[in-house]
């Protein structure tokens, strides 16, 4: 079972534990919880658990892209910061956050509702590559600050490797 460090759990929700839909329980779920019944104590991400029921009708399903992340996208396109912050805003009400001030980064907020939003899917990687992001959390470190819990990317990181029996007919 994976299940992030509580403090980096904390720090990516930006600790609004209790307002922020993605991660408080509302109306007994939430995408982090702790099993009942479990012996131990930290979240894990429920977001993609099985749902009882054959004829539920988005059991089997996967987007391949959420509304939400065509707001982010238009927002990073905005002509401005004010344009920008209004549609991260429409995003940010619906998930029951308050809205950040204009002397914030916009690019800073986006890339942070991106993580809080696709937290376990992997399309956060595709938005680091998309930005050339230089840095970014090492998986294995407990921290959330600091050079030694940071990884330097390049852009050949950024490169996924071809699967052995693709590159075997070229």
């Amino acid at each position: 079972m994976w299940s992030p460090n509580n403090a980096r759990l904390n720090a990516a929700y930006e600790n609004n534990t209790s307002s922020d839909f993605r991660f408080a329980t509302i109306k007994s779920f939430s995408w982090w919880d702790v099993p009942p019944g479990a012996i131990f104590s930290f979240r894990t991400l429920r977001k993609f658990n099985n749902v009882d029921g054959d004829n539920v009708q988005f059991r089997f399903r996967m987007p391949m892209l959420r509304k939400s992340e065509i707001y982010f996208i238009a927002a990073e396109c905005a002509s401005n910061d004010a344009a920008g912050f209004e549609l991260l805003n429409k995003v940010r009400k619906a998930r029951g956050l308050s809205e950040p001030t204009l002397t914030t980064n916009l690019q800073t907020e986006i890339r942070k509702e991106y993580v809080k939003e696709l937290y376990g899917e992997g399309q956060v990687f595709f938005y680091y590559k998309r930005t050339n992001t230089k840095s970014l959390l090492k998986a294995n470190s407990t921290g959330t600050t600091g050079t030694t819990n940071l990884q330097t990317m390049t852009s050949t990181q950024y490169v996924v490797p071809l699967p052995e029996n693709e590159r075997f007919y070229q």
